[in-house]
């Protein structure tokens, strides 16, 4: 994606963003990355509680029934997103924050996007074939999951 079109959408996403609390208590700071491509979102002073909702719009007639969720957080875990630009067909996109007031129950743990060591090592007691080897990866995308494992 050519620099000039990052900072439209860069221009695009301050004019659709609003604030989460009345005018002046939240500010919204976002990124663009030309040569990565990459969009980063950072919500700042925000409620201690609650999500954070990115929404993305294709269409150049915006409309309720066109914006789809691309990408929430929990303000109490990560204050920021980075998310990629897929390039589309259009070649436009228009991005919107909104806040959730979510409770979320006490058994969800939320996984931050970063680097890790996946696998276990070939020596560990108790290890199972399956397990390895130890290898990295990567979340690009944080989310949340059960803290106990669920059986059928």
């Amino acid at each position: 994606m050519p620099y000039r079109d990052i900072h439209f959408i860069s221009l695009m996403i301050s004019v659709c963003a609003f604030t989460l609390q009345p005018f002046g208590q939240t500010k919204i700071r976002i990124k663009a990355t030309p040569v990565s491509n990459q969009l980063s979102v950072t919500a700042i002073n925000t409620p201690s509680k609650g999500t954070i909702v990115l929404w993305e719009s294709n269409e150049t007639t915006i409309n309720e029934n066109n914006w789809k969720a691309v990408h929430a957080f929990p303000v109490s875990k990560q204050n920021s997103a980075a998310l990629l630009i897929k390039p589309k067909a259009k070649n436009n996109a228009f991005f919107k924050l909104s806040w959730q007031p979510i409770n979320l129950p006490n058994q969800l743990a939320w996984i931050p996007s970063g680097n890790f060591q996946m696998g276990s090592p070939s020596d560990e007691p108790g290890r199972f074939k399956d397990e390895g080897p130890v290898h990295p990866s990567s979340v690009t995308h944080g989310f949340w999951m059960d803290r106990y494992e669920t059986t059928q």
